[in-house]
């Protein structure tokens, strides 16, 4: 009984779908099962899967100075259709500063591989884009008049993945 109510759900959900509402042919379907292994490699990225890795690896470097949660930043720079990983690393060195460490990470067969540190430095990571060989990502830079705690002024990075 189990096994009918499970198979008649996948077919009316299958009835629902936007394939059915666009006629698409079993060739269609064929042609989209046949698709690249960089796009398979994409849709299979378990994220929270990486963030755990990538949280494990800082927390490594810094224990409890480690300043949670970092911030990550996924996408392709390696070019194979995987998502690697930028990552914003900050700790607590002592009195009411806080030092930054910013790496990169290839995604190699599913695991994050630390690449390198990188030189990119401000506060508030925003608009990570990655393209094969290279990452630009905006941080926030101290203004001329800002106060320690508060940067105003966007910086834009590229980081050469290579």
């Amino acid at each position: 009984m189990k096994s009918l109510l499970i198979a008649c759900a996948a077919l009316a959900l299958a009835a629902c779908s936007p394939a059915a509402d666009k006629g698409e042919t079993a060739g269609d379907a064929s042609a989209a099962a046949g698709e690249t292994e960089s796009a398979t490699a994409a849709a299979s990225f378990d994220q929270a899967a990486a963030e755990a890795e990538l949280l494990a690896w800082a927390r490594g470097l810094y224990g409890v100075n480690l300043i949670e949660p970092p911030s990550y930043f996924f996408g392709d720079y390696t070019g194979d259709g995987a998502n690697d990983a930028l990552v914003f690393a900050y700790y607590a060195s002592g009195g009411s500063s806080a030092l930054l460490n910013v790496s990169i990470f290839r995604n190699d067969g599913g695991h994050m591989v630390h690449q390198k540190e990188v030189e990119v430095y401000g506060m508030e990571p925003r608009d990570a884009a990655f393209t094969a060989g290279q990452i630009k990502v905006t941080t926030l830079m101290p203004g001329p008049n800002d106060a320690h705690c508060c940067p105003t002024q966007p910086q834009e990075w590229t980081v050469a993945t290579d």
